[in-house]
């Protein structure tokens, strides 16, 4: 017997789907069940899914319902259940940053994303200590972040950026800025999103926050990775040359990383601020551009400001590029291989190098800290 047919032997009349009345009984639901405990996980997780859905059908069909999923601060419902710390992990977690995403990602109607951006507690869900250690959670907080990045304009960014007279706080962007360096993949990838979504924010006290320290902190971190993804890659190239065909396919890898890497760096000089381009590129120039692709072909020493870092970054690209009889292609011998490498990453590279001084702001950057001398380089 069908739903509709037992309301009607009952003489009662069902609720329809989307409608008011399915709103106010999916939170009577949830304020009966403030916790999750025993086994009233399934329930809840199943009304807070609904209201997310009810949510975006709403704005999209019906205003009155999205008017109302907000008067009743139905937001109120998953930031309780994400503030007790036994739900930032696990199954829990994972459901309901899912819900999160899929309800900001579905919204059509501008207002009403600036609506939900506008209930605080959004923002205080950004900021929760999720278990990153554990990498499906963290690659849905990361999805979580991404999504509101991509909805971000002049309009909205001010719900997530608080300015303070000493100190100002931007959480979406450096919490996401945290995982530049992740081992996995696709959360290196949301990274890169999110910050050129925030980089391409027309809005001032944006541009000033993400130059100034210590957010600007971060593009020193990505030269240096780079500078290190070139470590790696040096390192592989070696061990690739002494014919370990098993290095192959972890090379392959290394090389599409580091071309992502390359493009994200262009990426950033192309959109962001004129400051925000001197800024990197003053990084760059200390951290990778002149350690790891010019001091090494010119013999020039290079300094001590790596620290412990790699400092030795395209040595091996030059001795091997400098000594290539064979032309690029596949080929069952590893050494041929390697070689092959080495003429598809080292013009990567230097195209990468070609662009970046072509930048108006890279030039002056590249003399004011290095000296008049340094022109002559390029």
């Amino acid at each position: 017997m069908s739903r509709r047919s037992v309301w009607n032997w009952f003489g009662g009349k069902p609720r329809e789907r989307f409608s008011l009345e399915e709103l106010e009984h999916l939170c009577g639901v949830l304020d009966k069940n403030p916790v999750i405990a025993g086994g009233n996980k399934d329930a809840v997780l199943g009304a807070l899914r609904s209201v997310a859905e009810l949510a975006v059908w709403g704005d999209q069909h019906e205003p009155r319902l999205f008017k109302a999923f907000l008067e009743r601060g139905v937001m109120g419902h998953f930031h309780r259940v994400l503030r007790h710390q036994d739900n930032r992990g696990g199954e829990v977690a994972r459901q309901v940053l899912g819900m999160l995403s899929a309800m900001i990602q579905n919204l059509r109607d501008e207002t009403s994303v600036s609506q939900l951006f506008g209930d605080e507690r959004v923002g205080d869900i950004v900021q929760l200590r999720f278990d990153v250690g554990d990498d499906e959670v963290l690659g849905c907080y990361m999805a979580f972040l991404k999504t509101i990045s991509l909805r971000l304009s002049v309009k909205t960014v001010g719900f997530f950026f608080k300015a303070g007279a000493d100190k100002a706080s931007f959480p979406l962007y450096t919490e996401a800025t945290k995982f530049i360096a992740h081992k996995e993949g696709a959360v290196r990838a949301a990274v890169r999103t999110l910050t050129l979504n925030v980089f391409n924010v027309q809005d001032p006290l944006i541009r000033d926050f993400v130059v100034a320290k210590p957010a600007s902190g971060y593009f020193t971190e990505l030269a240096l990775y780079a500078t290190e993804q070139c470590q790696v890659l040096d390192r592989m190239l070696s061990t690739a040359e002494k014919g370990e065909k098993s290095s192959m396919s972890a090379l392959d890898s290394q090389l599409a990383e580091i071309e992502a890497v390359l493009s994200y760096f262009n990426d950033i000089l192309s959109t962001g601020s004129d400051a925000m381009g001197e800024e990197f590129s003053k990084a760059l120039w200390e951290y990778f551009v002149g350690p790891v692709l010019l001091w090494p072909l010119l013999d020039i020493p290079v300094p001590s400001m790596l620290g412990n870092r790699p400092q030795d970054g395209v040595c091996h690209l030059k001795s091997c590029s400098g000594d290539l009889r064979q032309p690029a292609g596949n080929s069952a011998d590893p050494k041929t291989d390697a070689k092959s490498a080495v003429v598809f990453v080292t013009p990567c590279l230097y195209r990468f190098l070609s662009c970046w001084v072509t930048a108006p702001m890279c030039r002056p950057a590249a003399v004011a800290r290095y000296g008049a001398g340094v022109p002559a380089v390029f």
